[in-house]
């Protein structure tokens, strides 16, 4: 079991990893897109999968296990510009979005959450529109915006053993 940072995900367009166990920080993406499937996320101290809001990895038959987070963290700061698209989609409803810094979904800029994909918030996080946001989800499919504390939806996302309970509850702005 290797205790070594992996490397970031830069050019690669299909990762087939079968186990990422013990590291610091899972697997990081700084502005890249691989296909990550068949693959085991465990005991990772922090975030499982952490990226850029830029990256846009397909995820599919993962299993993620006592990590700090489990799911795709989304690190907010650099925030989604019109440097690169114009449009950014978050589409992939076989893992968790986590952010765990503020977003801000820049001018002239609109980022489409497309039906199934659960969002989960770290305490005090947000996404902050300065350009347009799209919701897109149906009565089969719906998006859920909540807690990285509710269990209820997407598993135990910050492995705190199912210690967080919602139950009957509807969360309003």
């Amino acid at each position: 079991m290797s205790r070594n940072k992996v490397a970031n995900l830069r050019d690669v367009t299909q990762v087939n990893l079968s186990k990422i166990i013990h590291v610091i920080l899972g697997q990081t993406l700084w502005h890249a897109s691989p296909t990550i499937r068949n693959s085991t996320f465990a005991f990772n101290h922090e975030a499982a999968i952490l990226a850029k809001p830029d990256s846009f990895p397909i995820v599919s038959n993962i299993t993620f296990a006592q990590n700090g987070l489990n799911g795709l963290a989304i690190d907010g700061r650099d925030g989604l510009n019109s440097s690169q698209l114009t449009t950014y989609y978050w589409n992939n409803s076989d893992v968790v979005y986590i952010i765990t810094g503020n977003l801000t979904v820049g001018n002239n800029v609109t980022l489409v959450i497309e039906p199934g994909v659960i969002v989960k918030f770290r305490d005090n996080m947000l996404i902050a529109v300065k350009g347009g946001l799209k919701v897109q989800g149906t009565i089969e499919e719906p998006v859920v915006f909540t807690t990285i504390k509710d269990d209820s939806i997407g598993g135990d996302t910050n492995s705190d053993g199912r210690n967080t309970l919602l139950d009957s509850c509807v969360l309003k702005r």
